[in-house]
Parts: C-alpha cells; sequence; structure tokens
C-alpha cells in the first residue's frame, strides 16, 4: 500500500494523471486483499472519474470489474449493483476486444453464482472466452478459468 501510494503522490507532484485510474484500481484491489472494501470502493469511484474524465479508458473493463467484486466483499445485499458493474465491465471489454478482461468478468460472474449476464449464461460466456485462447494456459487466470469451466 505505502508503495503505490507514495508512487500516486510522486505522480501527483508531476502533475500527470496519466495511469491513475490503473494505479487506483492497484491500490483498491490491495485494500480488498487486506479485507478493507470500504477504502477500495472510494478509490474504485476516483478510479472511474478519472478514466471518464480523462479518457484513459484503457483499463476501465477491470476498473468496473473490481468495483462489482468489492460491492460484494461489503455485501451480499450488493448483487444487483455489482451485477451493473460486471455487465458494463463486459461491454467495455467487448468494445475493446480485450479478452483477458472479458475472461476475467466472466470468472467473476460464475464464482459469485450469476446465472447470465447481458443475456448470455454465464458459464457459456466463460466457456466461450476461454476457448478463444491458443496460448498463456500456464497463467493463473487461465488457470482459473480452466477450473470454473469444468464445474
Amino acid at each position: 500500500v505505502r508503495t503505490i501510494e507514495t508512487g500516486l503522490a510522486a505522480q501527483r507532484k508531476i502533475g500527470t494523471q496519466e495511469d491513475f485510474p490503473v494505479f487506483h484500481e492497484m491500490l483498491a484491489e490491495t485494500y480488498g486483499l487486506m479485507d478493507q472494501p470500504l477504502p477500495a470502493l472510494q478509490l474504485i469511484e476516483e478510479a472511474i472519474k478519472i478514466a471518464e474524465d480523462t479518457g484513459l479508458l484503457y483499463w476501465y473493463a477491470e476498473i468496473c470489474r473490481r468495483k462489482g467484486e468489492l460491492l460484494l466483499q461489503v455485501s451480499d445485499d450488493n448483487r444487483m449493483v455489482a451485477l451493473a458493474c460486471f455487465e458494463k465491465a463486459l461491454e467495455t471489454a467487448n468494445a475493446q476486444q480485450t479478452k483477458s478482461l472479458q475472461l476475467r468478468v466472466a470468472m467473476s460472474l460464475v464464482r459469485h453464482g450469476f446465472a447470465e449476464a447481458g443475456g448470455v449464461r454465464s458459464i457459456d460466456l466463460l466457456r466461450n472466452t476461454l476457448e478463444a485462447f491458443t496460448e498463456g494456459f500456464d497463467t493463473p487466470d487461465l488457470q482459473q478459468a480452466i477450473r470454473l469451466a469444468a464445474l
């Protein structure tokens, strides 16, 4: 946390917001891993605002997915809002044709028991996205996707 916060502070001094959305998402993920989802959600909201204000949208799908994950970490009562976040993430990943981010969204949907998203069965989305990969099967994301798809 200190390392990322130090880097963000240095970047603020320089006066650029380049990559702020990505760094905010990374810091939010770290807080989530430390079981501190509320400060993580604040960071995600900042990341969304910066991404939308600056047009730095290349990591937007992951930011939206992370928001859904964190909302569910706070409370299962947030399922509908989290689903909307996952659907926004999927829409963005599809538009950007980013297979790895499509895969992460599909894994989140299946892992959290969402039967469908955007009119597509989540397990089918996961399996179809997984089939699009031709390499990288030793990476953690693909290993996890393979396990989830086999259920």
